[in-house]
């Protein structure tokens, strides 16, 4: 019981560190330009030139960016530049990953719920055999006893 406790107060300080780690992360990006400092890259969005004292918001810098043809979302970003083809490109790769990563993590569970419910399943050359853990263990152990005895 104490080690459950200890555990449950070390998985408790960890998640309040974690946490405030990322709200000082969040402040250190949202502190604002340094005052008369000016920056004209073109890795920059356009709506920052508008914003060198760092006083716009996220709405209004979304609303900038849409004035000149500029449009974010999840799933479409269009900036003009040339790559929006390669923006697509990501985009599309990122929801394919969603999805092969989200049916594999549902395979795994319905493979660890089998095994808890004592159920086994492997592939074979006629496919996908399902059974109890019992029996895939008996069918190995004569396999094995039957290679065993034909090598003698």
């Amino acid at each position: 019981m104490k080690t459950f406790k200890l555990s449950m107060t070390l998985m408790l300080l960890s998640a309040v560190a974690l946490f405030s780690l990322r709200i000082d992360a969040f402040h250190v990006f949202r502190t604002p330009l340094h005052q008369g400092t000016s920056f004209s890259t073109s890795s920059l969005p356009m709506s920052s030139e508008v914003d060198q004292g760092g006083q716009l918001g996220a709405t209004e810098r979304l609303l900038l960016d849409k004035a000149r043809g500029i449009e974010q979302r999840l799933g479409k970003t269009v900036k003009k530049d040339g790559l929006d083809g390669v923006r697509a490109f990501v985009w599309s790769v990122y929801f394919g990953a969603n999805y092969v990563f989200t049916g594999l993590g549902a395979l795994l569970v319905l493979g660890l719920a089998m095994n808890m419910a004592g159920y086994g399943y492997y592939f074979d050359a006629n496919g996908l055999n399902v059974d109890t853990l019992e029996h895939i263990r008996h069918d190995k152990f004569m396999a094995e006893e039957a290679a065993r005895l034909m090598s003698k």
